[in-house]
């Protein structure tokens, strides 16, 4: 479907007479030239309360593509958030959400994670989550462990406010003044006369420093910002009132200033003025730490003295000079993603542009360092640096069947490449030896055969994962333990990978399989396959990378079931990867021969497809009403033929199989919306 128009709905706190949540507002508004005057409530109570309102925006975007953003704050990661993604995608229409700059509470933040309940299972279900990079690397930690990897750090939206606002704030600084806010969800976390006792001292210990103003940055803080002015003895305070351009420039006159606020401390960042942040949790220190490459000093119970050795701290050139550069970078990145998100809006890139052009923010433009940066290992390192790392390596997930595991063993170690093998097999349920796994085969000089444990996660990605990461070779093979590769498979797997960064091979079917059986399959027999009118792919019992291609993408998915292979394949072409067809590598593929076995492959692989197909949908993939009523129909055609040829049945198990799984991984996708609406 073509839209005349494109729209963002504006997720995030609005109308509480906070600085923090109007600068957010604010500062995309400027960057994307968009009144963003259509914002979604944050709950179903307030959609009901809203409901006139809504009903505007609701026909206000009938014909147009609609997507929500995510304004930033710390909110990504906990469950009522999800909610509020997930209703605003459902009940404004949106095809998904923009996330730029939010953060996340640390796994280790009591007192953020008190007043909210995480579940990152519930932003893993958010459909069509566009990701450019997150606010700082304790986020980055969190997402790259919870949610999606790589994710780089781009910094605190609110950064770029004084370039996308035309403001000239900087050499205004200069009068002595130093600004204080205090002030967080629950009043404030710090003693009140301590800080004050701090400033007294710092303005006694600096020529440079002679008054004090009071900086009153939410209504809910003015209780404490009128105690603390009497701490000052009766020093001025500076309320918000709604006009974050005049707060911006009061807080640029400041020669110093100190804030619990996570948004005057990065409203003043943002205008080059030297910070303190006062850290009352977790996004405090997230945020720091983009801008200053270390935690925050002043936490909850510092001393007096402390806080006057910080303030003349952050005087000094070098901070100054630190804190400038990481900034740079940082808008940098942003003005960036706001670009590409015009971009989109202008109607010049699709959505799927756009995310693509996200990915490669993600993995390609976010590896200077950040924590979407990967680098070898010293063992690695180590190994190369003296030339005994092996050429190739052979990664076999093993979960049972050590019969099986040994015959694919003895075909590898009778292949015809001359180059350094390293086979590493990854134990997924049951561990076993390099003895028990040879049994009567013979490895030749080239070859070198270990086990490593893999059983702390049960999934063939987690086993890949660790398999690939044990090693040091350059390329990288995976094969499945129940199937046997050809004489000459790793021979051609190499020469392949030499001219490619991902290869798949051929599968045969033929000599492990009957004759009825065989003769069905036949799509990897030719070519790669394809899957939801989308990309070619490579079957991961047959599938090769380089080092640069694994380590960039971090491996497989270590969140999708079934289909990761799919899914790896498609993220390497989406961050330019090539993938090439290795017809002469063949793997003989071993078909499943009880129905029960053929029945539940088939049933797993169709109920992952709607969280695949959600997965990439903003990339291209689709799967039209017409194929799925086509394979409807043939699933009763299937049991009709089995009937007469009843050598037929595999093919009839499978589709019936398929099918029912896409029915379920369909209804759980769907039961998420009720669940967020129920919330």
């Amino acid at each position: 479907m073509r839209f005349s128009e494109r729209s963002l709905v504006y997720l995030g706190w609005q109308g509480f007479n906070n600085f923090g949540d109007d600068l957010l507002h604010e500062t995309w508004k400027h960057a994307l030239g968009d009144s963003l005057d259509i914002e979604a409530p944050l709950f179903i109570k307030n959609y009901i309360k809203r409901s006139f309102s809504f009903a505007r925006d609701r026909r206000r975007l009938i014909g147009s593509e609609t997507l929500v953003l995510l304004g930033g704050g710390t909110t990504i990661g906990f469950k009522n958030w999800a909610g509020h993604a997930h209703n605003a995608i459902n009940l404004f229409g949106a095809a998904g959400i923009i996330l730029a700059g939010a953060g996340a509470a640390a796994g280790s933040d009591s007192y953020a994670l008190g007043l909210q309940e995480a579940s990152w299972k519930r932003w893993r279900e958010v459909p069509g989550a566009i990701l450019f990079g997150v606010r700082g690397p304790l986020t980055a930690t969190e997402c790259k462990s919870n949610w999606q990897k790589p994710c780089p750090v781009i910094g605190d939206p609110a950064l770029m406010y004084p370039t996308v606002a035309g403001l000239d704030t900087f050499g205004r600084s200069d009068g002595g003044v130093i600004g204080v806010c205090l002030g967080s969800q629950t009043a404030t976390r710090f003693n009140i006369a301590k800080v004050a006792e701090g400033i007294t001292a710092a303005i006694s210990r600096s020529p440079n420093l002679s008054e004090v103003q009071v900086f009153q940055l939410a209504d809910s803080d003015a209780s404490v910002a009128e105690r603390l002015s009497q701490e000052l003895g009766g020093v001025k305070v500076v309320a918000y009132d709604g006009d974050v351009e005049k707060m911006l420039l009061s807080i640029a006159e400041c020669s110093v200033f100190v804030s619990e606020r996570l948004h005057g401390a990065v409203a003043a960042v943002s205008v080059g003025v030297p910070t303190v942040p006062l850290s009352y949790a977790s996004k405090c220190d997230d945020f720091w730490m983009s801008v200053a490459e270390s935690q925050p000093k002043i936490q909850v119970n510092h001393t007096a003295d402390e806080l006057a050795d910080e303030v003349l701290a952050c005087q000094t050139p070098q901070h100054i000079v630190r804190i400038a550069r990481n900034r740079e970078k940082l808008v940098k990145r942003l003005l960036n993603v706001a670009s590409t998100v015009r971009g989109w809006k202008s109607g010049s890139d699709s959505v799927s542009d756009m995310a693509k052009q996200a990915f490669i923010l993600r993995h390609i433009d976010g590896t200077d360092g950040g924590p979407g940066h990967i680098k070898s290992s010293s063992a690695i390192d180590d190994h190369q640096s003296k030339g005994t790392a092996p050429d190739i390596a052979v990664v076999l997930p093993y979960g049972s069947g050590i019969g099986l595991l040994r015959a694919q063993i003895s075909r590898l170690a009778n292949q015809d490449f001359s180059g350094r093998v390293e086979i590493v097999v990854a134990c997924n349920k049951e561990l076993t030896s390099t003895a028990d796994m040879l049994d009567t085969a013979v490895l030749k000089n080239n070859l070198n055969l270990r086990s490593i444990d893999a059983t702390a996660v049960q999934g063939p990605s987690f086993a890949r994962n660790m398999g690939w990461k044990a090693t040091s070779a350059p390329k990288v093979v995976f094969c499945d333990a129940d199937d046997e590769v050809d004489t000459h498979w790793l021979s051609a797997m190499s020469d392949a990978l030499s001219e490619a960064d991902v290869v798949g091979g051929r599968l045969s079917y033929d000599r492990l399989n009957n004759e009825h059986d065989a003769a069905w399959h036949h799509q990897t027999t030719t070519n790669l396959p394809r899957k939801f009118r989308h990309l070619s792919f490579a079957p991961s019992c047959n599938l090769g990378a380089s080092r640069a291609v694994l380590e960039k993408l971090e491996g497989f998915s270590e969140d999708i079931e079934f289909g990761e292979d799919i899914d790896f394949c498609w993220r390497a072409q989406y961050a330019g990867f090539e993938l090439h067809f290795a017809p002469d590598a063949v793997v003989e593929y071993r078909l499943r021969t009880e129905v029960r076995d053929l029945w539940s492959q088939s049933f797993r692989y169709g109920a992952s497809d709607a969280a695949l197909l959600a997965r990439h949908k903003h990339f291209g993939a689709s799967r039209p009403w017409s194929d799925s009523v086509s394979e409807a129909l043939s699933t009763p055609w299937a049991g009709m033929a089995m009937v007469i040829r009843p050598w037929l049945v595999r093919k009839f198990v499978t589709r019936a199989g398929n099918q029912a799984g896409r029915v379920v991984g369909s209804f759980r996708a769907k039961s998420w919306l009720l669940r967020s609406l129920a919330d």
